[in-house]
């Protein structure tokens, strides 16, 4: 490949390759940015993700009780005939936390939060038991949006709405306040953090599809347009190097045409005649054409 015939090419339509890749660059910026006045605005959005864990309990905290009063229905009744405090056996919660979790991701409970968030933005588990597997009577909440702060207030809005959506039912079917499952939140919302970020690869193919289109045009015109070509576009001579002289269309001689000997050649003079009668250069005076 001859690169100096390339380099001469480009250089040649070097405006065009400028306007080219200030085209490429704008075409990358508008991919990237919106268009408009003040501080750009990114097209695509990075993804930031903040994470709760909230414990599903009851008041009198049984997880600290070594035994659980109550837990039996058949206890006996104090004096003053009221039942014992009984508490949920343990399994009640775990089953309590499977419920909470699919109830945080419903429609009911992220309408009660302002903006409404998309479905795809809660996301509410158990919390597995790393000895079995089984689930614990712990939900984790995992709350996505496009900035760190966005994504943390959104998990502590989340962890309301699911307690004020529990409050308004218990309240409602006048459930006694011993015998409410209470939410206790264990890990607050972190702060986001960036789990996807903005992607160039958009803008990094429309720049070079566009330097592409730009190098396209510019062979393209060089084969429509070949005159004026500077020297190191010229094809080569015989002699080696560039010929710079313009390249002339060649007469084919006739019969009549007058025929010139070299000057430095002894006897040269003009013969004129038919050229298949020409005599030798070096002929003497005497001689003549026949």
């Amino acid at each position: 490949m001859d690169i100096r015939y390339h380099l001469g090419i480009i250089w040649r339509w070097r405006v065009l390759l400028v306007v080219g890749l200030l085209v490429a660059a704008s075409v990358a910026y508008l991919v990237t940015f919106k268009p408009g006045l003040g501080k750009p605005e990114w097209r695509s959005a990075a993804t930031y993700t903040s994470t709760s864990r909230t414990a599903v309990t009851q008041p009198g905290f049984p997880w600290g009780r070594a035994t659980l009063p109550g837990a039996d229905p058949n206890q006996p009744l104090v004096p003053d005939g009221e039942r014992l405090r009984s508490f949920a056996p343990p399994q009640r919660f775990t089953d309590l936390a499977v419920v909470y979790a699919y109830l945080a991701q419903s429609d009911q409970v992220r309408r009660l939060i302002s903006p409404t968030p998309l479905a795809q933005q809660i996301n509410v588990a158990t919390v597995p038991n790393p000895a079995t597997g089984d689930p614990l009577p712990i939900v984790e909440i995992a709350t996505t949006a496009t900035s760190s702060a966005g994504a943390q207030e959104l998990n502590r809005a989340t962890i309301n709405a699911l307690r004020a959506y529990l409050a308004r039912n218990v309240r409602q079917n006048q459930v006694p306040l011993e015998d409410r499952a209470t939410l206790e939140v264990l890990n607050p919302p972190t702060p986001g953090l960036l789990v996807a970020g903005r992607s160039l690869t958009l803008s990094v193919i429309a720049g070079l599809l566009a330097l592409v289109a730009t190098f396209v045009a510019i062979y393209v015109l060089e084969n429509l347009y070949p005159g004026s070509r500077p020297a190191v576009l010229r094809r080569p001579s015989a002699r080696g190097g560039r010929d710079d002289t313009p390249q002339r269309p060649r007469r084919v001689p006739s019969r009549d045409d007058d025929f010139w000997l070299p000057a430095d050649t002894p006897g040269a003079r003009l013969v004129r005649g038919p050229r298949s009668h020409v005599s030798s250069s070096t002929a003497p005076d005497s001689e003549h054409v026949a």
